[in-house]
Parts: structure tokens; C-alpha cells; sequence
């Protein structure tokens, strides 16, 4: 009799384990069927999934072309999490200016360093002190200033050492450009470069490449935070090396700050991580968001967002060059018109350049070398464009969009630089927006617009750049910046 009580409440469990797989089922795929009442329109994907495996590698491309069928704002989800696209430069405009899309999502995909925080993730309060901190600090360190010309020039003249030891030969320009733009960015957080063939250096470059990727906003760790550490331990997509690197650079960030505190002087400030340190102890018996904690995520969002956008943008100039050698000559022409040979470019020297400006936003703009903001997200319910959005959504603008939108657009996809030439001067649209929109936009914007101009014209003025005749291709990359590798190209001296 117990035998048969047992056996049928065993089976009674089965059929009830049975019809709750059965139940979470079909909630799942109401769940996925329903949407929100005045939502954005927009493609439904996938029960659990979303739209994630719909995006591909360009996911820039696929949104833009969404916008053919469900206009410049629509919505789908990633996983479970609602996101609302913006795809043209209005839209972007009003939910950027928006209060109530001021933060960042709970799990942001640039958000990897281990034991740490950062201002580029934190919201409110937090965020308004540490902006509002390092900004001031960057800018008494020089960034945008002739103080910063002068750690560009020093990179210069070991780049061009380099470069001329080759002798026209072709060279992997990628492999000391990357150390070199980096660099600018590591002397501002640390006082000092590094050698090209320094390990930490090697390191670091190593870092950056593999990074790049993980950063991006499409990435699966944004939508699913708590499988990451599976992921890794089962080595699956390259989690397991994003989480090695980021351990190890945790390492080295802690490092460099423990150095600072032996050497720190009150009275002799050079470097972002000494003035941080110095806050710490001003304010070690008060509350505020100051902590060894947000020193090292600071470092890390500084560090990578200062070394690989500019570093790409500089890249893609050279590659628009091999592809259009008349704009090429042009430069060449105004550079030698308007600078000389006896020395070399300065950043006062740009408003005489409009050209070669012009250039450099073209190529900006055709190749928008971050083609997806980083992401937002709604502290509240609020509206964009006469949709109710709720609180909590995922706001993701997509600049490459508003770039080729050919409402401000003519011939979005034609590499055309006269389009920002008016009246003889280098003009910026209200829709050229690569440092995204709002407050909330890149506050580096200033040190990399200048990074990029001088690396560019310094090395225009001096080189041509051409391919070897056994060309093999050129590969890019698509993360959370979009990169050419020039890793066989020729620089000729021109004298």
C-alpha cells in the first residue's frame, strides 16, 4: 500500500513538474507576444532571445535598415530587456535632452573591470561629481592645451623614428599607432608614456585589441549579466580572454595608484591619478562618491575610450586616403601652402586647414567610428517622439544612422568632404554628432578631435601613403569602435 502511495505521488510530481515546464512556456511566448500599449514599433525576434541573434556583426547596419520599415524610432527586445532605437538625429536630440534618459542601464557592456565602478556607468549624483571632477582635472593637466600638443609632439617624433627606419618598406602602421595615440592618454592619467617595447606596453596594446570587441553595446554579456561567468569558464565567444585581460589590466591600474600614494606630493600634481589621490585623502571623513574603487573604473574608461576611438579615427584618415588619392594631393597641397616644411602642424594651425578639416569629419562621419552611443536607459516613464516609454527601457542611439540619414544627408554613403566647406571655412552640421548628443556625451571630445588632427596632418605633412603592390587586403573590426587595420601600407617620405 506505501509502495503504491509513493509511486503515484511520484507521478503526480512528474505530471506537475510537466505542466509547469508547459505553463512557463506559454507564459514565455505571451510574454513575447504582447507589447506594451503606444510602444515604438518594431520586430519581435525570439521568446527569451529578443532580436540579439538578428543583428549580426554590424548591428549599426541592420538597425538602419529597420528604419526603412518602422521609421526613426522603433523597439524590440534584447533578451527581456525593452530597447527603444533611435535612428535619426531629431529623435536623438529630443530623448538625449530628455532628464528622464539621463542614466546608464544596470549592466553596461563597457562595464568589465573587476572590484570597480566608473562615472561612464554611474548615474545621478555619483555621475554629476566624478564628470564634473575629472573634466577640471584633464583641463589643468592640459588636455586642449599646448601642454597636451607637447606629449603628442613627444609620440610623434618615436612614431617617425619608426616610421623612417622603414624606408618606405611596408609597414604594420597599426601595431605603432596604437602605442603612440595610447600613450598621449597614459602620460595624462599617469605622467608617463612607455616605451614601445616596454611589456606593460605590449600588454596594453594586447588589452586594447582584444577589448574592443566586448565593449560593444550588442554584446550578449549586456543582456544576459548572469551567465557571463559561464560563458567564460566554458571558453565560449573569447569571455574567457576578456576576463583574463581585464584582471590583468585590474592588476596594473592597482599598481600604478599604489605607486602614486609612495610618491605623492601635494604641491606637485601632473598626473589624474595624483589629483584623484589627493581628493581621497581631503575627503576621508566625508561622504561622496570618491573611492580607490571609481579611481580605477575612471582610469579604465579613460584609458580605453581615449586611446582606441582616436587611434581608429586616425586609421580610417589614412584609409580614405589610399581610396581617394586626389583628396590625398589636396591635403598635401594646403599642408605645404599654408605649414611649410620647416615645421610642423599645431592645433592653432586648423582653422587655416579647413580641407583637410573638412576631411577628417568626412571621414567621421562616413565611417562613425563608434556607430552605437553607449547605452541609456529611462530613470522614469516618459515619452520620445509621442511614444510612451516605460521606466527602465534601454535607449541605444545609433549615430552611424543618424550619419547616413538622407534627410541631412545628400548622398550619405558618398565620401564627399566638401560637404563641410561653407564659405571657405570647415563647418559642423547640427546632425554631425560622433561624440553622441547631450551632457552626457563624450567629455574627451576636445583631446581627441586635437589627437586626431595633429597625428593626421603631421604625418601627412612628412609621408605618402600608398599600398605595397602585394597588397593582401585590409581587415576591420566592428566593436564598440569600428576599426581599419593598416597592417601593411607604405609611408614614403615626401622630403
Amino acid at each position: 500500500m506505501e509502495v503504491n502511495i509513493i509511486h503515484y505521488l511520484f507521478e503526480a510530481l512528474q505530471i506537475l513538474k510537466f505542466e509547469l515546464f508547459i505553463g512557463l512556456v506559454v507564459f514565455l511566448i505571451i510574454n513575447w507576444l504582447q507589447r506594451g500599449k503606444n510602444l515604438p514599433p518594431g520586430p519581435r525576434g525570439l521568446p527569451v532571445l529578443g532580436y540579439l541573434p538578428f543583428l549580426g556583426s554590424e548591428a549599426y547596419r541592420t538597425l538602419h535598415n529597420l528604419t526603412d520599415k518602422y521609421g526613426p524610432i522603433f523597439s524590440f527586445y534584447l533578451g527581456r530587456k525593452l530597447v527603444v532605437v533611435l535612428g535619426n538625429y531629431d529623435v536623438v536630440k529630443e530623448a538625449l535632452s530628455n532628464n528622464k534618459i539621463m542614466d546608464r542601464p544596470k549592466n553596461p557592456p563597457n562595464h568589465l573591470l573587476p572590484n570597480s565602478t566608473s562615472l561612464s556607468v554611474s548615474n545621478g549624483l555619483i555621475w554629476k561629481e566624478q564628470r564634473r571632477f575629472s573634466v577640471q582635472v584633464l583641463r589643468e593637466l592640459g588636455m586642449a592645451k599646448s601642454k597636451m600638443e607637447d606629449f603628442i609632439q613627444i609620440q610623434l617624433n618615436m612614431l617617425m623614428e619608426v616610421i623612417d627606419s622603414k624606408k618606405g618598406s611596408p609597414i604594420n602602421l597599426d601595431e605603432i599607432l596604437l602605442p603612440s595615440v595610447s600613450n598621449v592618454v597614459l602620460t595624462m592619467l599617469t605622467g608617463r608614456s612607455l616605451d614601445f617595447k616596454d611589456k606593460d606596453r605590449l600588454f596594453l596594446n594586447k588589452m586594447l585589441q582584444t577589448m574592443v570587441v566586448f565593449f560593444r553595446p550588442t554584446r550578449f554579456h549586456a543582456y544576459f549579466p548572469s551567465l557571463r561567468y559561464w560563458v567564460a569558464k566554458l571558453k565560449i565567444w573569447g569571455y574567457d580572454q576578456a576576463e583574463y585581460y581585464m584582471d590583468k589590466f585590474e592588476k596594473f591600474i592597482v599598481a600604478q595608484i599604489e605607486n602614486h600614494k609612495k610618491a605623492l606630493d601635494n604641491h606637485y600634481v601632473q598626473n589624474y591619478i595624483d589629483s584623484y589621490l589627493l581628493v581621497l585623502k581631503s575627503k576621508a571623513e566625508k561622504v561622496s562618491s570618491f573611492s580607490e574603487k571609481m579611481l580605477k573604473g575612471n582610469f579604465q574608461s579613460f584609458f580605453s575610450a581615449g586611446s582606441t576611438p582616436s587611434r581608429a579615427t586616425v586609421e580610417w584618415c589614412f584609409m580614405s586616403m589610399l581610396c581617394y588619392p586626389e583628396v590625398q594631393k589636396a591635403i598635401h597641397e594646403e599642408l605645404d601652402a599654408v605649414v611649410g616644411k620647416d615645421r610642423r602642424p599645431t592645433w592653432n594651425d586648423h582653422l587655416m586647414l579647413p580641407y583637410t578639416m573638412s576631411v577628417i569629419y568626412e571621414v567621421m562621419r562616413q565611417n562613425t567610428i563608434v556607430p552605437i552611443s553607449m547605452l541609456r536607459c529611462t530613470s522614469k516613464r516618459t515619452q520620445i517622439a509621442g511614444y510612451d516609454i516605460p521606466k527602465d527601457t534601454i535607449v541605444m542611439p545609433n549615430i552611424w544612422g543618424v550619419h547616413h540619414d538622407p534627410k541631412d544627408w545628400d548622398d550619405p554613403f558618398i565620401f564627399k568632404p566638401e560637404r563641410f566647406l561653407k564659405d571657405g571655412k570647415a563647418v559642423k552640421p547640427q546632425a554631425f554628432i560622433p561624440f553622441s548628443y547631450g551632457r552626457r556625451n563624450c567629455p574627451g571630445e576636445d583631446m581627441a578631435i586635437i589627437m586626431v588632427f595633429l597625428f593626421f596632418t603631421s604625418l601627412m605633412q612628412r609621408y605618402s601613403i600608398t599600398l605595397p603592390d602585394s597588397d593582401s587586403g585590409i581587415k576591420q573590426v566592428v566593436g564598440v569602435a569600428k576599426l581599419v587595420i593598416l597592417d601593411n601600407v607604405c609611408l614614403k617620405r615626401r622630403f
